[in-house]
């Protein structure tokens, strides 16, 4: 489903909760305020506003929901990165390190005359 498609469906779920009438105008306009906002984070503000406005959303209300879904799933994808960049393993001692370079060492060959 295209761009435009999922955006007008969503205007009319949003239309639904907030007994709004629905027409192609006002589908229309909000596309032409919100067409430069990914479509993911317009579903994911129209969530938001589903749970948490009392009225239908204006589009600048629409976009900083977007931007706050945004914002959301970036610190929720730092949180997974970091997750999985630390090791649960203990760290490694100094003389561990040093015997590690050792042994290298010696099968490389070190040190040479």
């Amino acid at each position: 489903m295209n761009a435009p498609v999922r955006f007008a469906r969503l205007f009319m779920v949003l239309a639904e909760v907030f007994d709004r009438t629905v027409t192609d105008i006002a589908i229309e306009a909000y596309w032409d305020a919100l067409r430069t906002v990914p479509i993911e984070a317009l579903e994911g503000g129209a969530r938001r506003l589903v749970s948490e406005a009392r009225f239908f959303p204006r589009p600048v209300e629409w976009t900083e929901a977007a931007a706050d879904w945004m914002r959301s799933e970036e610190l929720a994808a730092r949180a997974r990165r970091l997750q999985l960049e630390q090791s649960t393993d203990p760290p490694i001692s100094p003389e561990d390190v040093h015997a590690l370079v050792n042994q290298l060492g010696h099968k490389l060959g070190w040190p040479r005359p």
